[in-house]
């Protein structure tokens, strides 16, 4: 993580939302620790441990040859924003978005996590404004080469949802949303709850006050086990799971995924890195060769 404290800052000169889906049954565990980001005081700051892959985002050319980018508004490397050098910027517009997808596929069947440090910029957002980093994996192989489809097998996104957006229910207007879905065992797609209705009391827990949401970093995370069940983090907290198992496709051989919404005018959507790590188990075979990090 390429976090600085303030004091280095004078040294720098250069610097569509879900689909309304059948709504599970949630394990639902807020906690009041949610607000609190992973900050880092040092520069550049530790590595990232135990690790089999990551992505720190150093450079342009390292952005365009470790990912394939898709969107009208192509995602970019940012130098410095949010206190922090090296960034990946979405870029992406509404309704459809953009993103990056990693010509390194990830997945050995027993199991990953993947995890991203983000940001969400909100200054004076125009009505209609929606920020969102997202992570994810692909639902299909997508190949070095490019081509394929964005469609995610497992997303996670945090989403803030300016005032009058449309197709959203007005008590997340002026909010921050953590929206997750995944593809099931059964084939079908299921998400954490609907934007486009009045919140339940569940999924209202998802939603976050702007004032802790915005112009701090956090932390979300992925968590698939060998058996396919998945859970979602954010700050290192529990914030929900399906009951059902993912489809079996997703635990071996798919790609990353990052997007969704980074408008611009103030109003912006960063990750400083992406880190993918296996269990043990996997680590001590000979995928242990394969352990690196992008630059």
């Amino acid at each position: 993580m390429k976090t600085i404290n303030f004091l280095f800052a004078s040294l720098i000169t250069s610097v569509v939302l879900f689909s309304a889906c059948q709504k599970d049954e949630l394990d639902v565990v807020p906690t009041a620790s949610q607000n609190k980001a992973d900050y880092k005081a040092v520069f550049p700051g530790p590595p990232i441990v135990n690790s089999n892959w990551q992505d720190d985002f150093t450079s342009a050319g390292s952005l365009a040859s470790n990912w394939n980018l898709y969107g009208k508004s192509l995602p970019t490397f940012v130098p410095f924003a949010g206190n922090r050098f090296g960034l990946f910027d979405n870029n992406g517009k509404l309704p459809d978005g953009s993103y990056a997808v990693s010509k390194r596929k990830i997945g050995y069947s027993q199991g990953y996590t993947i995890e991203s440090d983000v940001y969400i910029e909100a200054n004076k957002p125009l009505p209609g404004t929606v920020i969102c980093p997202e992570i994810g994996v692909t639902q299909n192989v997508v190949e070095p080469s490019g081509g394929g489809t964005t469609a995610a097998g497992i997303s996670m996104k945090l989403m803030y949802i300016g005032q009058g957006t449309s197709g959203v229910a007005i008590a997340y207007h002026g909010r921050t949303v953590v929206m997750m879905s995944v593809l099931l065992k059964n084939g079908k797609i299921i998400t954490s709850g609907e934007l486009g209705s009045e919140p339940s009391d569940s999924f209202n827990n998802f939603a976050l006050p702007i004032a802790t949401a915005t112009s701090m970093w956090h932390k979300m995370k992925i968590v698939v086990n060998s058996l396919g069940r998945v859970s979602f983090y954010l700050d290192n907290n529990f914030v929900w799971s399906p009951k059902e198992p993912i489809h079996p496709s997703l635990l071996k051989d798919k790609n990353v995924l990052l997007g969704f919404s980074s408008p611009g005018n103030g109003c912006k959507a960063y990750h400083d890195y992406v880190k993918v790590s296996y269990p043990k188990s996997i680590e001590l075979q000979s995928i242990d060769s394969e352990t690196q990090t992008i630059n």
